[in-house]
């Protein structure tokens, strides 16, 4: 029926969103990237692991996402359930450019971007609704455990500045929150933004 996604920095309070959009609708599918099967564990690893190619971690995520959308994602969808997922598509937007564009496979953002596009295409499950979280490098930094090894600030601006443009690139699919409010006013603007009829809530 409708593929939400929420999108935002490390910290932004995805999880914590999810969890209050599944409190409104009861029957939502809740999941996430990386996704609790076996390959979202995999990813996991892989974001702890410091010496790890980029182009690695990569595949790593992709592996995930195909696995995601064919056990998790799509079934639901299709069943005409909600779905909402923490973290999808766009986080690999976002982030794997920045890790790509420091390895020595590409010579800049861009180049990775056109290459995350086309690996992306085969299995291309785009959602309705994005809600973006928008902070600050400085809030991710606060808030995020730092125990992975994105949740650096100079990757993180990177990322921001990719998120940004994202936003402006598809203004009819992002709803973009102040992710700097309170958790109970950004849950208030998230359910209010996705309006979805009565019999979503039962």
């Amino acid at each position: 029926m409708t593929f939400v996604t929420v999108e935002g920095l490390d910290g932004s309070g995805g999880t914590t969103l999810v969890e209050a959009i599944a409190k409104e609708y009861p029957n939502a599918v809740t999941t996430a990237e990386p996704s609790e099967l076996w390959t979202g564990k995999q990813v996991r690893h892989c974001l702890k692991d410091e010496e790890l190619d980029p182009l690695t971690d990569f595949y790593f995520f992709m592996g995930d996402r195909v696995n995601h959308i064919e056990e998790s994602v799509r079934p639901a969808d299709e069943s005409g359930k909600l779905v909402v997922s923490d973290r999808y598509a766009d986080s690999t937007r976002a982030y794997q450019p920045v890790g790509l564009a420091n390895s020595d496979h590409f010579e800049s953002q861009a180049a990775a971007k056109l290459f995350i596009e086309e690996t992306m295409e085969p299995w291309d499950y785009e959602p309705d609704i994005t809600i973006y979280l928008d902070i600050s490098v400085d809030t991710a930094l606060e808030r995020a455990a730092g125990d992975e090894k994105y949740e650096k600030r100079e990757f993180l601006t990177d990322v921001k500045q990719n998120y940004d443009e994202l936003v402006e690139a598809e203004r009819d699919r992002f709803v973009v929150i102040d992710g700097e409010q309170s958790k109970e006013d950004v849950a208030r603007q998230a359910v209010s933004k996705l309006d979805l009829p009565p019999l979503d809530r039962i």
